[in-house]
């Protein structure tokens, strides 16, 4: 499996990027492909590039393809993007971060430090400089090529923005201070004092729809891009999933749930 880094320009993800983005994957596509896509999106160039990313990165828009070569020419809303569209346009529900996050840590083409930090990195508490050694191993063990130093530093940098709230927090002007959404989800605090990063297991209550959302991507493909059918799991089999989807389907049990 090859996988890839950078894609989002070094900018995480904001508040209201998605919104902006999905809004006009649903109205006027083809303006997501177009020169002047950064007007119509009302950001910068480099952030308009970074969305694209974002939004094929969480799943929310595929590329379309054209011609006998299947050439890719631009971006469409997936079913995701429709359904978020119709049901939570603004993305105000934490349930449609959690499913994005999940599309996240199960996207190497687009998201691989994401995929590597949840399948792969076991540390609980931890340095960026020994996470990026880390990653910079499994990269040259796994994968053969290794990109550049800086590269990995980057995306490692805009992943770890992603999740992690520092304490004590960093006192900026509000109209500069904008947010990362996942964030909410409580997955990972920075500590500014230490320089610690710390990730966190408690248990925490998520919609059934999440849970059965995980489950899902947690099958191999022949079985989510089958044929419909019924899927049995015992409670023991969820506990060995791999550690990305513990992420969501351990704290999920906090809902009432009978073991197979």
């Amino acid at each position: 499996m090859i996988v890839r880094y950078g894609g989002h320009q070094t900018f995480f993800i904001r508040d209201g990027w998605l919104y902006k983005g999905v809004k006009l994957l649903e109205t006027e596509p083809e303006k997501l492909s177009h020169e002047f896509a950064a007007d119509y999106l009302g950001v910068g160039r480099n952030v308009a590039l970074a969305v694209n990313h974002w939004l094929l990165a969480t799943g929310l828009a595929v590329r379309t393809e054209k011609g006998q070569r299947k050439k890719a020419t631009g971006i469409a809303p997936s079913g995701l993007a429709d359904l978020i569209f119709d049901r939570d346009p603004y993305f105000s529900e934490l349930s449609a971060w959690w499913v994005l996050h999940i599309n996240l840590v199960t996207n190497p083409d687009f998201a691989a430090t994401w995929c590597w930090f949840f399948h792969h990195y076991l540390k609980d508490r931890f340095e960026k400089p020994a996470a990026l050694e880390a990653l910079k191993r499994w990269q040259s063990l796994e994968k053969g090529a290794q990109p550049p130093s800086s590269t990995l530093d980057r995306d490692l940098l805009v992943f770890l923005s992603t999740y992690s709230r520092t304490v004590p927090p960093v006192h900026k002007d509000p109209e500069e201070e904008i947010d990362s959404p996942f964030r909410d989800l409580g997955l990972m605090t920075h500590f500014r004092s230490s320089g610690y990063y710390l990730l966190h297991r408690a248990k925490r209550s998520v919609p059934a729809g999440v849970l059965l959302y995980a489950l899902h991507k947690g099958l191999p493909p022949e079985v989510q891009n089958g044929p419909e059918q019924e899927v049995t799991f015992r409670f023991g089999d969820i506990l060995d999933f791999p550690r990305f989807c513990r992420q969501v389907i351990r704290p999920a049990f906090l809902l009432r749930t009978r073991a197979g």
